[in-house]
């Protein structure tokens, strides 16, 4: 409203009303960002209930059968380094998605 009476300063609330839109704007993306991150989070969390479920029973039988194991890891890697170490590396089944690798410390030299 003052915009309309005040002629002399249109140029400062021209501006005033540019940065706010641009505000607006970059609320309404970040918004949207939030959006989408939630609707993957809970997609992934739907995807992740069937191997939740399935370990909850792997642990509450108190010991891993062999069914149970071959259902949760494709692969087992060992490899010896030259410094008598062990790089175990599991690639797993399912929705696991990343490998895990255990370097054990080299305390196995009696049996190399």
């Amino acid at each position: 409203m003052g915009k309309v009476t005040d002629r002399s300063r249109a140029e400062f609330y021209d501006s005033m009303i540019e940065k706010r839109e641009n505000e607006i704007s970059e609320l309404q993306r970040k918004i949207s960002d939030c959006r989408e991150y939630d609707k993957v989070c809970k997609q992934r969390q739907q995807a992740l209930t069937s191997t939740s479920i399935l370990l909850d029973d792997i642990l509450s039988e108190g010991s891993i059968s062999d069914a149970n194991l071959r259902m949760l890891v494709n692969s087992v890697t060992v490899h010896q380094n030259e410094d008598k170490s062990l790089d175990v590396s599991f690639e797993m089944n399912g929705d696991f998605t990343n490998s895990t690798m255990i370097i054990l410390e080299p305390m196995f030299d009696e049996l190399f």
